[in-house]
């Protein structure tokens, strides 16, 4: 795939293997498609862990000064997080995004 993630070709694969080679410079990127999961897997078990916050680390464009996520003034963009990530089945929260917060 090229960068704008469209097919340009198709990959040798030799025994359940990506064989390519690399020149300097030369990035590759390669579209996969996974089986579905076998039967019998379970899915992950988990519980819910509330954390306390201690640190503003996100702000919105009305307020970009509002968020210090890194001792430098720089701040996540509040509008481009969602309220939940979900990974393998497991969500994981995000922050508070208001003001001061």
């Amino acid at each position: 795939m090229n960068g704008q993630e469209e097919k340009i070709g198709y990959a040798t694969i030799k025994n359940g293997e990506i064989v390519t080679s690399f020149t300097p410079y030369q990035p590759k990127a390669f579209a996969v498609k996974l089986a579905s999961k076998p039967s019998g897997v379970e899915s992950p078990k988990y519980s819910s862990l509330k954390l306390n916050y201690n640190l503003d680390g996100i702000s919105t464009d009305d307020n970009r000064k509002d968020g210090d996520v890194d001792g430098r003034g720089n701040s996540l963009a509040g509008e481009l997080l969602p309220d939940t990530v979900w990974f393998q089945g497991v969500p994981l929260l995000t922050g508070p995004k208001g003001p001061g917060r």
